[in-house]
């Protein structure tokens, strides 16, 4: 599978949360949510498909920490911390793709 399918999710929201970092209005944070929640979840499965357990659990702490229905309640400093952490582990994640066959789809 190309590596694109897993890059371009990863970098839209790394970058989407280090643009989070700034003022923004209360609709950008729920796009955000929504946008990281989806790319999350994503991930996590084709990582448990592709049999990588830790960098799975990482995409589910992304899913469940910007769930946009079952909001977790922070400071705003935190909130900018978690955007950093998440950001910098996404790219990470982009730059190191999965190997996921397509059957495996």
């Amino acid at each position: 599978m190309s590596a694109r399918v897993q890059q371009v999710p990863c970098m839209v929201t790394a970058v989407l949360l280090f643009v989070a970092i700034g003022q923004w209005p209360y609709s950008f944070y729920m796009f955000v949510y929504l946008v990281a929640f989806a790319c999350g979840s994503y991930m996590a499965v084709l990582a448990f498909k592709a049999q990588k357990p830790w960098p799975g659990c990482v995409f589910i702490l992304l899913a469940i920490l910007f769930n946009p229905v079952a909001r977790i309640y922070m400071t705003r400093e935190a909130w900018e911390c978690a955007d950093l952490v998440m950001g910098l582990l996404l790219v990470a994640a982009a730059a190191a793709p999965l190997e996921v066959r397509r059957a495996d789809l």
